[in-house]
C-alpha cells in the first residue's frame, strides 16, 4: 500500500525512519500510544504533539484546502495555547481521542516550561 505524498514513515519515538541528524532536533514529540478498546482487543492511537507545522500541500492550513480521500467536510480552527486549555477543561473536544492528545500536548508544554524556569530536566511521570 503507497503512503499519501508528504508523509513520513516514524518508529515509535516519533522519529523519521528512526533518526534525527546530528545537531538538529525532531519536529515532533511523541506523547505515547494507548490502547482505543481494551476490552475487545481494538486498535491503539499514537499521539503526538508537532512543534511546528507547515502545510505541505497548496492550499493546506486554509480554508480552501480539498483534501484526498476523505469525504468528511471539516472546519479548520486556529486555537492558541490559552484557547485549547479552556477547551479542553470545559469538555468541549467530543472525541476522546482529540480530548487526550490536546490533554496531553498541554501537559507536555507546560512540563517543559517548569524545566525551563528551574533549570532542571523535569522527568515526565511513569
Amino acid at each position: 500500500k503507497k503512503r499519501p505524498e508528504g508523509t513520513v514513515m516514524l518508529d515509535a519515538n516519533g522519529l523519521a525512519g528512526g533518526a534525527v541528524e546530528a545537531g538538529e532536533e525532531a519536529d515532533w514529540v511523541f506523547l505515547g500510544s494507548y490502547r482505543t478498546m481494551a476490552n475487545r482487543g481494538g486498535g491503539f492511537i499514537y499521539t503526538y504533539l508537532l512543534k511546528n507545522a507547515v502545510p505541505l500541500k497548496d492550499g493546506a492550513g486554509t480554508n480552501n484546502f480539498r483534501g484526498e480521500g476523505d469525504d468528511e467536510a471539516q472546519t479548520i480552527f486556529y486555537m492558541g495555547e490559552n484557547e485549547i486549555s479552556t477547551a479542553v477543561a470545559e469538555g468541549a473536544f467530543k472525541e476522546v481521542k482529540w480530548a487526550a492528545t490536546m490533554s496531553l500536548s498541554l501537559l507536555h508544554l507546560q512540563t517543559a516550561r517548569l524545566g525551563a524556569v528551574s533549570g532542571k530536566p523535569v522527568a515526565p511521570v511513569p
